[in-house]
């Protein structure tokens, strides 16, 4: 199966760029790459962005990796580890 080719740059300069924005913007969404040019400096390309993961996250990575304590957990620890949080003021 043939793609199709991919539509030519559209050049523009900085000035064009802040007038023009929303335009840009949306000939990008479209899928026309367009580059932003500067004298004298590297171009800047505008390209639909696409997204990193598609679809829904997959249940369960942590699995086994999350430890709940039971109520009881302060029970073996020695009563002097709670005397900074008793107020007998």
């Amino acid at each position: 199966m043939a793609t199709l080719p991919s539509p030519p740059p559209i050049e523009i300069g900085m000035r064009e760029a802040r007038a023009n924005l929303r335009h840009y913007l949306e000939q990008a969404r479209g899928g026309t790459p367009v580059v932003i040019v500067s004298p004298g400096k590297p171009g800047v390309r505008l390209v639909l962005d696409t997204p990193v993961r598609p679809g829904p996250r997959p249940f369960g990575p942590m699995k086994g990796m999350i430890t709940y304590l039971s109520d009881d957990w302060e029970d073996d620890l020695p009563p002097e580890m709670f005397d900074v949080y008793r107020d007998d003021a």
